[in-house]
């Protein structure tokens, strides 16, 4: 399976103004989904409570893959993400991540996120939870 052009659809669904809905996370990530993200652990609840806190602060958000390779069922990336807040202000992080699949779907995700461009405040972007 082409686990890369599955990491692709999904950034490029929820990364869209009104591309998140909780029905959506079901087809890209398993019930047993762990995150591990700068020293946060997120489960599957907690990454759907990620997302919903993401999405009051965001208004856009464009991702560009620098490097996304795949070995087996795991999938690395090196990604940048420019995020226009609802404020207007600019974050720009870059994101370092390995994705595990299980069953076609993400159950593991281990990540690195280092906040290039944006306020102190939104150094946690990548794990926020309200």
């Amino acid at each position: 399976m082409d686990y890369k052009k599955t990491i692709r659809e999904g950034f490029a669904l929820f990364s869209q103004k009104n591309g998140f809905k909780q029905e959506d996370v079901a087809r890209f990530f398993h019930p047993a989904y762990q995150q591990y993200v700068d020293g946060h652990h997120l489960d599957y609840k907690g990454f759907i409570a990620h997302m919903i806190a993401q999405r009051k602060v965001v208004q856009e958000m464009e991702i560009f893959f620098k490097t996304i390779v795949q070995e087996g069922n795991i999938v690395f990336t090196n990604h940048e993400v420019f995020i226009k807040k609802i404020d207007g202000q600019p974050i720009k992080i870059q994101v370092i991540a390995e994705f595990l699949f299980e069953e076609d779907k993400v159950i593991k995700c281990e990540e690195l996120t280092y906040l290039m461009e944006g306020s102190n405040e939104d150094r946690d972007i990548g794990s926020r939870i309200h």
